[in-house]
């Protein structure tokens, strides 16, 4: 069973420095005028860049495919290209001196907590699953409020 708590949209993680850094809100036409990181084909972040950048009949510059995207944003922030990233992993990547922005037309993101339908859930397992949405939706609220002012994220807590 899956239980969503919250979704989140999708931001562009790049060097402090990045000429796109100055930009409250990238589209696609400013992304494809730079090198990606993306992400490997499978990732949902990755299907669905890559079903927008076709409807819109733009090819994105993919300089490397990342495994996964902590470390597309490890290699965002490095300066080898921007990347499309989950907003928690992008913060919680260990990457550092990156900034986040937000990525218009938006691509949502749900977070949820997976549970075995074979068995039902304890008094515990419920009370820790409340506990963990509800931190889940604050750090999700925080890190909206962050890349709308376009302020450097903070380490996870």
């Amino acid at each position: 069973e899956v239980e969503e708590f919250c979704r989140t949209e999708a931001v562009v993680v790049m060097p402090r420095d990045h000429p796109l850094a100055a930009a409250s809100v990238i589209t696609p036409g400013e992304l494809v005028r730079h090198d990606r990181v993306a992400t490997h084909p499978r990732s949902l972040v990755s299907q669905q860049v890559d079903q927008l950048f076709r409807a819109e009949h733009r090819k994105p510059r993919i300089r490397f495919v990342a495994p996964n995207g902590a470390v597309a944003c490890e290699l965002a922030a490095a300066g080898l290209g921007v990347a499309l990233a989950d907003p928690f992993v992008a913060q919680s990547s260990g990457a550092a001196g990156f900034v986040m922005r937000r990525f218009r037309p938006a691509i949502a993101l749900a977070h949820g907590l997976l549970f075995p339908s074979w068995q039902p859930r304890s008094q515990g397992t419920a009370e820790l699953a409340g506990l963990l949405a509800g931190h889940g939706r604050a750090q999700a609220a925080a890190l909206a409020r962050r890349v709308s002012r376009g302020s450097t994220p903070r380490r996870a807590q």
